[in-house]
């Protein structure tokens, strides 16, 4: 490496560190990993934001849109890696009994609520069964 080239990558690392400030510890993201297994565990597929917010995909306070059906999974629009479909299938199919639906989620995302076992966000609300069939939206 060229010592100008050296440089060049310690300047533009410290231009671009801070801006990653939003990056969580490796603490915290392990927090969130038993917090999302916990309400994986539980049968809440709210469990898919907190995944989305410990990749760094939501930040606290973003709005979002979560679509998905048996072939896609985007939030706001951008598709989510395959090991979210994944994961979503197997909760179906765990959880609910049921193959993927089409679905759609959308809301504001409060950090604050992930790690309050007693906000709505935590509560497990989705306690019906749905068939295979079911489209809910």
């Amino acid at each position: 490496m060229l010592p100008s080239t050296r440089k060049f990558c310690i300047i533009a690392a410290m231009l671009v560190l801070p801006l990653l400030s939003f990056a969580i510890s490796k603490k915290e993201a392990a927090k969130l990993e038993a917090i999302s297994k916990e309400m994986y565990e539980q049968g809440n597929e709210k469990y898919l934001y907190v995944d989305a917010y410990k990749d760094g995909l939501l930040k606290d306070g973003d709005d979002f849109v979560l679509d998905f059906d048996n072939n896609n999974m985007a939030l706001n629009g951008v598709e989510l890696p395959a090991a979210y479909k994944e994961k979503h299938k197997q909760f179906l199919s765990d959880k609910q009994n049921s193959a993927v639906v089409t679905g759609k989620g959308k809301g504001t995302l409060h950090v604050k609520d992930i790690y309050d076992n007693s906000s709505c966000f935590r509560k497990n609300t989705n306690k019906m069964k749905l068939p295979s069939s079911f489209a809910k939206q």
